[in-house]
């Protein structure tokens, strides 16, 4: 073809030779690539809802299922909560409020509560044939009241074994001792008069 034919370019003394076929493709190359919008690399970031995980957090479910129900893995869970504060304190809420709850229900076993119990009985067909309506009282609950006591109370109602006298006699100087003595060291008094020394 005549437009494939090599022409001189207009500047003689580079003395280029570019066939027109060529410039067409060079100039197209050119227009595609200012065209071209940049291709993202890596992965779409991860959007996190901080009241889902706060809600998700206040029930007793299992850090990886609450990873599942965010959409995330559980490395990115513990990642995140390394890495992002906010997510940490949405998880943090959301322990406090399931440690309020249990503490509610606590206080409430302790102290006894009333409560409206509903049957409902049904024929074979899934008909319902009666509804009976019940209020309950339930009475406290020593073992709740003894466990909230002495966890919230904890100075006052505490287990607590004090050691009156911490006695270390070996058997030579126990051959030593009046029977008062020995008396006294048994049922753990505290000895004042006697010094005693360890051979």
């Amino acid at each position: 073809m005549a437009q494939d034919k090599a022409v001189t370019n207009s500047t003689a003394d580079k003395g280029i030779k570019v066939s027109k076929g060529n410039l067409r493709a060079l100039k197209g190359r050119l227009n595609s690539s200012q065209t071209k919008k940049p291709s993202k690399i890596g992965r779409p970031p991860v959007i996190i809802d901080y009241e889902k995980l706060t809600g998700f957090a206040s029930q007793n479910i299992e850090n990886y299922k609450i990873a599942e129900a965010l959409g995330i893995s559980t490395a990115t869970f513990y990642r995140f909560m390394n890495e992002d504060p906010n997510f940490k304190a949405a998880y943090e809420q959301g322990m406090e409020n399931r440690k309020y709850e249990l503490e509610k229900a606590l206080y409430k076993r302790a102290s006894g509560f009333e409560a409206t119990e509903t049957v409902v009985e049904k024929d074979e067909t899934g008909g319902v044939i009666k509804t009976k309506v019940t209020n309950k009282s339930y009475v406290p609950d020593t073992t709740a009241a003894i466990f909230a006591l002495k966890n919230v109370y904890s100075e006052k109602y505490k287990d607590r074994i004090e050691t009156v006298a911490d006695i270390n006699i070996n058997v030579n100087q126990i051959n030593q001792l009046s029977d008062s003595e020995l008396a006294k060291i048994a049922s753990s008094a505290v000895i004042d008069n006697i010094d005693y020394s360890i051979e």
